[in-house]
């Protein structure tokens, strides 16, 4: 059953089991905002490793990249995406 949200609950599941579905993929993951998921995907980098962003990212992400990666040795280039050139510029051999 569910006893806590945070752990689970029926709404939650059923988006993430449809979504799975849709992707041929045997799980996926949604969580209740943006900076929970993007916190989650920081999650996963290592110390030396690089992020693109676009620059006009929501500020509390530019913050949690500038700021709190930095801090533990992740690096975050933030570009101008409207011109998709940018992109292959900015990657390194590093980029995640």
């Amino acid at each position: 059953g569910f006893i806590y949200s945070r752990s689970g609950n029926p709404t939650r599941t059923v988006l993430e089991t449809c979504l799975a579905s849709l992707e041929d993929g045997k799980y996926a993951l949604v969580y209740s905002s943006g900076l929970g998921a993007t916190t989650a995907a920081v999650g996963l980098l290592s110390a030396g490793d690089h992020i693109i962003c676009g620059d006009d990212v929501y500020g509390g992400t530019n913050r949690h990249f500038s700021s709190c990666c930095k801090k533990i040795g992740i690096d975050a280039t933030f570009i101008d995406l409207v011109q998709l050139n940018n992109l292959n510029k900015a990657i390194k051999p590093n980029t995640k």
